[in-house]
Formats: C-alpha cells, structure tokens, sequence
C-alpha cells in the first residue's frame, strides 16, 4: 500500500478542508489557527466562547496556542502542529519552548 492509498492523506486534505472553512467563518488570518479552532469544536465540543477564551496562541506565548482548566482544576496546555505537507516533520525546537525552563 503506498502512501497515497492510506486514510492520512485524504485526512489531511479534509483537515484542511475544513480548517479552509473555519478560517473564511471565523476571519482567521493565521494557518495554524484553523487547526486549534477545528480540534475544539470538532473534538472537544466547545463552544465559540469557550474556544476564545482558552485560546492564547501570541507572540510570547512561550509555544503555548490554548490553556484549558477543566472541572477538577487540571489545567491543560495545547500546543498544535499542521504542517503544510504530510512528510515534513515539525521542528523540536517548537515544544521546547513549552517545556523551557527560566
């Protein structure tokens, strides 16, 4: 089976798709957020209010695109990756950041 015969690829051209729609619905500039507002919607059935107000995704933002605190207080940090092609892997440096320690 090669790689165009596999699920991946059509799921990635719905995945952007759909992130194409968000985009136009939502007046969203930046690439990256089509993916954060496609997951929360999508997956987690948030709300558009929920969405912007867990959504930080900035210059500063140490990598970090949303911050969630759920019922039991746990706070959960997304950072979301979409690159442009299936086979081009996203740079370590990204998380990084995340984990950054100073």
């Amino acid at each position: 089976m090669t790689q165009s015969e596999t699920p991946l690829p059509l799921f990635k051209e719905q995945l952007e798709n759909e992130g194409d729609t968000i985009a136009k619905d939502r007046d969203l500039e930046k690439r990256g957020h089509q993916l954060i507002w496609w997951y929360f919607k999508n997956i987690k059935n948030y709300s558009t209010e929920k969405i912007n107000e867990i959504f930080c995704d900035d210059y500063g933002d140490l990598g970090i695109d949303a911050i969630d605190i759920d019922l039991d207080k746990c706070v959960h940090f997304y950072q979301f990756k979409n690159p442009e092609a299936i086979d081009k892997p996203f740079q370590g440096s990204d998380i990084d950041k995340v984990i950054k320690l100073d």
